[in-house]
């Protein structure tokens, strides 16, 4: 009965049949080859809240050292920060150098912040106000053009040295030995990532986990850990060279080197 149903099949439809498979069976290539359907690894010590926990502890802001005004060797590397840490601090906005130390005490109590030296903070009303670093009130009309013309460049450096070409790059774009070698390194499997050439050259990662939905990592250009830890949110290199990275216990701001500046009570 079977073969007589299968006889009476017209050859065209046989044709449709085959076709429909090979179609169905490129996709479903296609598909793996990306990594949506990678089986998902590792565990869930990914992240040592213990060990985040004990660093964030030792931080204090009254600690860090403080630097004069004629020390700061540029500006434009400058950036406001919260005073807030272990419910130490005032919870209020001040300005620390690329090196973490202290160089405009916390001051601001609404959103501020600082681009070629010049202070902008809004009060409880949303007027906005300029200052020097040493708190001296400037004038509106000039330190406003100052001000947003230092903000406006910031940002062309931003979109000139973010490589389009190499973002949000999935696994199959990669070649065999530069997937191995991010895989072998971070002992996950990549999902995407993404390149940048300044202030260093450096990749960020996302990777996939069997328990946690967002891991990410940053690597230089050798495709090394910058530092060995893994974070739930990208990470990005600043102009700066400052990275606001999620630890698994809180805020912290890491620099080139891999290590922590600055750390603040809690989520990104």
């Amino acid at each position: 009965m079977r073969r007589f149903y299968l006889r009476r099949i017209s050859t065209e439809f046989k044709v449709y049949i085959v076709l429909a498979l090979l179609l169905f069976s490129v996709v479903g290539y296609a598909i793996l080859r990306s990594g949506w359907l990678q089986p998902r690894t590792f565990d869930d010590t990914l992240f040592d809240q213990e060990e985040c926990l004990d660093q964030k502890r030792l931080f204090n802001h009254s600690e860090q050292p403080r630097k004069e005004i004629d020390d700061i060797d540029d500006v434009r590397m400058l950036m406001v920060v919260p005073f807030i840490n272990n419910n130490r601090g005032n919870g209020l906005f001040g300005i620390i150098d690329h090196d973490g130390s202290v160089v405009v005490e916390p001051t601001f109590e609404y959103f501020t912040e600082v681009y070629n030296g010049i202070i902008r903070s809004v009060d409880e009303n949303n007027v906005a106000t300029f200052y020097d670093l040493e708190l001296n009130v400037l004038p509106t009309r000039t330190a406003s053009r100052e001000f947003y013309d230092a903000k406006r460049q910031y940002r062309i450096f931003k979109e000139v040295n973010t490589n389009p070409a190499y973002t949000l790059i999935n696994r199959s774009s990669l070649s065999p030995s530069m997937l191995q070698k991010i895989e072998e390194t971070a002992q996950l499997e990549m999902f995407y990532l993404s390149y940048y050439k300044e202030p260093i050259n450096f990749y960020s990662i996302r990777l996939l986990s069997s328990v946690h939905e967002r891991v990410f990592v940053v690597f230089d250009e050798n495709l090394d850990f910058i530092r060995e830890e893994y974070y739930t949110q990208p990470v990005y290199f600043e102009e700066n060279g400052i990275a606001k990275v999620q630890r698994s216990c809180s805020v912290a701001y890491m620099n080139i080197d891999g290590e922590y500046i600055w750390y603040v009570d809690g989520d990104y």
